[in-house]
């Protein structure tokens, strides 16, 4: 599928929605597609207006599953729709050996040295599998998948920025649905469509703070990569045999709980 036709179907009319897609449409192996008004992956909420809230709950967005950890949170609580029952499901844990100077050398690292966000993202990619604070959340959101047995209720699920958390949580949903893994990453590689004028910013106030260097690797950190992904690929083989393996292994998702989530979400 072309990334402009995904992005008319699933774009989100939202105003201040940023990387908003309902993930209806997509089509299965066996020749099913997801359906609409079910599963809407995004980034972070708190930036919604009273007029996006508004759609959002006629939409029928009942779960909010947050993937962000505490400070995040902290930080830029969700703003909820009416009617929305709140999940917190935190990928990554809040570090508290994490000290002060190891950000400001890595904050120091980002300006100076080359490709060094594409290293950290790499890092990131290849110990997302790995993390117990991840397989826990990715198995708590399962579960609350199995339990959206309503058709007309929606189940969001976001980070901040909606693609490196999120964008695993659909890999892994996508593909217990059945849909082929050339549409799993085309869905994952549509957030560097949807968040290009955000990442731009973002890159030209890095350049304008401390250069080049540090403007490359803004944009590294900021979007995402086949390579990225190919990471985890590789470590979930490495480590599990592959992504079916993590999903029986390691998410707990049986057979009988896959056939349950194609009978919820497709059509």
């Amino acid at each position: 599928m072309k990334g402009g036709i995904m992005i008319k179907r699933q774009a989100l009319p939202l105003e201040k929605g940023v990387n908003f897609r309902d993930l209806g449409g997509y089509q299965t192996k066996d020749g099913h597609k997801i359906k609409s008004h079910k599963i809407i992956r995004s980034a972070r909420l708190h930036e919604l207006t009273s007029k996006d809230l508004n759609f959002l709950a006629d939409y029928g967005v009942r779960y909010d599953v947050d993937f962000r950890t505490k400070k995040e949170i902290k930080d830029h609580p969700d703003k909820l729709p009416a009617g929305t029952q709140y999940f917190f499901m935190p990928v990554m844990k809040d570090d508290a050996t994490n000290s002060q100077e190891e950000e400001r050398i890595g904050d120091q690292a980002l300006k100076n040295v080359v490709n060094a966000g594409l290293e950290r993202m790499g890092w990131f990619y290849s110990q997302i599998t790995r993390l117990y604070s991840a397989n826990q959340a990715y198995r708590d959101f399962f579960d609350l998948l199995l339990a959206n047995d309503k058709d007309a209720e929606s189940l969001l699920f976001h980070c901040t920025a909606g693609k490196d958390r999120t964008g695993m949580a659909a890999v892994y949903l996508l593909t217990a649905l059945g849909v082929p893994q050339e549409i799993v990453e085309q869905d994952y590689l549509l957030s560097n469509i949807y968040l290009e004028s955000l990442v731009k910013r973002q890159v030209a106030t890095a350049r304008a703070m401390a250069g080049d260097i540090f403007a490359t690797n803004t944009q590294q950190l900021n979007s995402v990569s086949r390579d990225y992904l190919a990471q985890a690929y590789q470590a979930l083989e490495v480590e599990y045999g592959g992504i079916d393996n993590y999903l029986h292994q390691v998410l707990g998702l049986t057979e009988g709980q896959k056939r349950d989530l194609r009978k919820l979400y497709l059509e």
